[in-house]
């Protein structure tokens, strides 16, 4: 299919980067899935496991039930927690390896987000000098 030159545009470029980032989150979205977060205090009395879900697994050590059930419930609280945020890095981690370092360019950082951009603010320029001249 050929889209010809419009303002310099690749647009076949275009549709294949497009359909290239939309098969990339298709497999962030699966591969998401398959995360689980695991954290343990430093003794190992208290293990978990989240996923996107939530909490997946808690293991409590015997000897964790010497602790005082308030001390036993803020650590509990803690490991979760931690869990919780293994899973985001993990996720994190997952986002930058498959769709790309978040120290690339940024999209208008490109030649063609420049294009849109320059493009988006001659429009904007032309609608306003219009506004003036419809304004009495």
């Amino acid at each position: 299919m050929d889209f010809g030159d419009f303002a310099h545009i690749d647009a076949e470029k275009l549709l294949r980067g497009t359909q290239e980032q939309f098969a990339r989150l298709e497999e962030v979205q699966r591969r998401t899935g398959a995360l689980t977060g695991v954290a343990s205090d430093g003794n190992a009395l208290v293990t978990a496991e989240y996923t996107q879900e939530g909490l997946r697994d808690l293991r409590l050590d015997p000897a964790a039930m010497r602790l005082s059930a308030e001390d036993l419930a803020d650590l509990i609280k803690q490991v979760i927690a931690a869990s919780a945020d293994d899973l985001r890095e993990r996720a994190v981690a997952l986002m930058s390896e498959v769709l790309g370092s978040p120290a690339e360019p940024a999209p208008h950082t490109t030649p063609l987000g420049q294009t849109t951009v320059r493009t988006y603010e001659e429009a904007m320029a032309r609608l306003d000098t219009l506004r003036r001249r419809l304004d009495p």
